[in-house]
């Protein structure tokens, strides 16, 4: 067993700081921005198995940080349509990950993407492509525009479609 580990952890010495003088484990120390860029990914991936939870299911569980209540949801459809990318973003989440509201979660994207938010066009694009391919385009015209190359990239497949 030893020299499975050894095996393993000599190639990864080259890349990564020894710990404990001789010791066959080697340890990698993550800097805050490599700490928030997996934390992104995490957050994403949890985000893409709510929505295939809510195609599935009418309910997901989800931490209770994530609902929101009846005051906060007023709060941000206030800053929403007074101009808060943020509040407008926060709300299509809401919707679409917790509420499992399709048209709420299509309504909010779009007014962020309406303010100017290049990922809230791209999503917009992206949520509108099984309803409605013309508006979908129009959203990803958009981003792309603006230099998002998803939506750049999306574009060129819709085009060979």
């Amino acid at each position: 067993m030893t020299n499975i580990l050894k095996r393993i952890a000599v190639p990864l010495s080259r890349f990564t700081p020894r710990v404990g003088g001789g010791s066959a484990f080697f340890v990698r120390r993550l800097d805050i921005m490599q700490h928030n860029v997996i934390i992104a990914w995490l957050v994403l991936l949890v985000g893409c198995l709510g929505i295939i939870g809510c195609r599935s299911k009418p309910t997901l569980i989800t931490n209770a940080s994530d609902n929101l209540s009846d005051t906060q949801i007023t709060n941000f459809t206030a800053r929403a349509s007074a101009g808060d990318v943020t509040a407008s973003v926060r709300l299509a989440y809401y919707y679409g990950f917790i509420k499992c509201d399709r048209a709420s979660e299509l309504k909010w994207m779009e007014v962020a993407a309406n303010q100017g938010d290049v990922s809230a066009q791209y999503n917009a694009g992206v949520l509108n492509e099984d309803a409605d391919i013309k508006r979908a385009i129009y959203w990803f015209r958009l981003a792309a525009s603006a230099g998002d190359a998803n939506a750049k990239s999306r574009l060129i497949e819709l085009k060979a479609q």
